[in-house]
């Protein structure tokens, strides 16, 4: 009998030691909310709607944060989050989503055809609901002045960023100021474009005064700094 209740004792007192190793599973929702606050983060007006998870997973309960990282330049209403756990267990997944956004952004006031320089009556800015993140799409007007249309852009439709083309900094045939030096100390000095630049493109320069040709780099509206 003394047996067989030290053997009960016994049992009883492993049991709690026995539930505390056992490894727990990380819930399934906190995934899911963690990569849906990593895209909601991007900016106001931003809706994401994570996509089930395979409820076939069975991942060790992360001891931290969760991780998350999303694509570079995700483009679409759908994409997907990566979700780490850092912890001694590391996993991750991949988490489909369901974005748009609620955001003012510049819309065509009529439609524009490849090669249209825009001007500020062709633009106007309103409120829409755009499929995906607002990075796709131009909010800024005054910043879009002078962009040509390289793709078809319908009236009212968004202004999206890869359907311009961004003008030139530097157009060829003009005088530019030429900028050269290192830190702490420049020269200024002037000289005629040979090629269209945009910013940091790479473009030669007949200097003014020598004649000699030069290899500078757009910096700024009419303004190039000379490759040390």
């Amino acid at each position: 009998m003394e047996c067989r209740i030290g053997f009960l004792a016994l049992l009883c007192a492993s049991a709690p030691l026995a539930a505390t190793t056992m490894p727990a599973h990380q819930d399934l929702r906190t995934i899911a909310a963690s990569a849906e606050d990593a895209v909601a983060a991007r900016g106001p007006g931003v809706r994401a709607a994570a996509g089930s998870v395979d409820e076939r997973l069975r991942l060790t309960a992360c001891d931290r944060p969760l991780e998350t990282s999303l694509p570079h330049a995700p483009k679409g209403p759908r994409f997907s989050v990566r979700v780490a756990c850092a912890g001694p267990v590391p996993w991750s997944v991949l988490v489909p989503m369901q974005v748009e956004t609620e955001a003012k952004i510049v819309v065509a006031r009529r439609a524009l055809l490849p090669g249209t320089l825009l001007i500020e009556a062709d633009l106007a800015i309103a409120q829409r609901r755009i499929p995906g993140l607002a990075d796709c799409c131009a909010t800024d007007m005054t910043a879009l002045i002078g962009q040509r249309v390289r793709r078809p852009i319908a009236a009212e439709a968004p202004v999206a960023l890869d359907s311009l083309e961004t003008a030139p900094l530097v157009r060829r045939g003009e005088i530019v100021t030429v900028i050269a030096g290192a830190p702490g100390f420049e020269v200024r000095s002037s000289g005629v474009a040979m090629a269209d630049a945009r910013q940091g493109d790479a473009v030669r320069i007949r200097h003014t005064t020598s004649l000699r040709i030069i290899q500078a780099r757009a910096d700024s509206r009419g303004v190039v700094r000379a490759d040390r």
